[in-house]
């Protein structure tokens, strides 16, 4: 069934600031799920649909003029091909010697663009793009299209504390040299910041990957405001007491290493005497149906009491279990 939308009357209801992500939800109580938009300074817009949550992408099928080009997960929506038609209508359309949008006829806007901020040369890149990007595998190679970044992406940073988890101790080594050569106002800590989060983004995440430029005031307080996401989160930056620069100490990390160590340890002895627990069971039922009295009698009760008293144990062992692996994973978490 073809889209009719066309022919819906339809206005404006969510203007789109520039360069800055807005995530969608759709109407309705069945599954939660929407779009992420964002509309480019430099021309065009990045789409992206997802699923129970804003940070899950996911990919869906991409369809234009009635045509599949398969799952894609991001898209990237360019320049109208058809912009200078509306020239002929009197409406608003590309100018190629001022390198604005006008209307034909109106005066020239100043100043003049010329090269590649021209709304011409826009136009040639939106087509060159139609013709390059028709294919899906090619379609997937502008998926990772970087989203420009004055602070952490919220939901990039969900996938970021991950990876810096993993990879604590090596990040935590650069952020304690960084406090070595740090001016006491925390600048060169939050440059460092700044330097895992795009080392984290070109390794994992090319779309978070346009940070602000090294050394720069925005490079600061984009290290500060992750800084701050960290410390929240008592992820190497240390959550007690006001300072943002507090790198825990490697005694933390290798005092919560022995508390695995020994929760492993006795995790491991108690699987131990839940299976030797379970071989006494199962003896005592074979040793009760060759011995005790079928219709019952003193040797069936002695049997009985004996498995009652072997069960009981084993749900004990088994519930002290369990307590062990909730600590595992609470150390396991930070």
């Amino acid at each position: 069934m073809g889209c009719k939308c066309h022919k819906q009357k339809v206005s404006e209801s969510i203007k789109l600031p520039a360069d800055k992500t807005i995530v969608l939800q759709a109407d309705t109580d069945e599954h939660k799920r929407g779009l992420v938009v964002t509309w480019k300074s430099d021309g065009g817009y990045d789409v992206a649909y997802w699923y129970d949550t804003p940070d899950n992408i996911v990919a869906a099928e991409l369809k234009g003029d009635g045509k599949s080009f398969g799952d894609i997960k991001n898209v990237w929506l360019g320049y109208h091909p058809k912009l200078d038609e509306r020239l002929k209508k009197g409406e608003s359309g590309c100018c190629h010697k001022c390198g604005w949008s006008h209307v034909k006829g109106s005066a020239h806007k100043t100043p003049y663009r010329t090269g590649k901020n021209s709304c011409a040369n826009r136009k040639s890149e939106a087509k060159l793009n139609k013709e390059k990007f028709t294919d899906p595998e090619d379609m997937r190679m502008n998926e990772q299209r970087p989203m420009p970044q004055d602070t952490p992406n919220e939901f990039a940073y969900t996938d970021f504390k991950k990876w810096v988890y993993k990879n604590r101790k090596a990040v935590k080594g650069v952020l304690l040299k960084a406090l070595k050569d740090n001016r006491g106002d925390g600048t060169y800590l939050f440059l460092a910041l700044t330097q895992v989060w795009l080392a984290w983004a070109n390794k994992k995440a090319k779309q978070w990957s346009s940070v602000p430029k090294y050394k720069s005031p925005a490079s600061v307080k984009f290290g500060r405001a992750l800084a701050v996401m960290m410390k929240k989160d008592n992820l190497i930056i240390t959550k007690s007491g006001n300072k943002l620069t507090t790198v825990k100490e490697a005694t933390d990390v290798w005092k919560k290493f022995d508390a695995m160590q020994k929760l492993q340890g006795h995790g491991m002895d108690i699987e131990m005497d839940m299976k030797n627990i379970l071989a006494t069971i199962k003896q005592l039922h074979k040793n009760m149906e060759q011995e005790a009295e079928p219709e019952g009698g003193k040797i069936a009760d002695k049997y009985g009491k004996q498995l009652d008293k072997y069960e009981k144990m084993y749900k004990q062992r088994k519930a002290e279990l369990k307590k062990v692996f909730a600590k595992l994973d609470k150390l396991e978490q930070f």
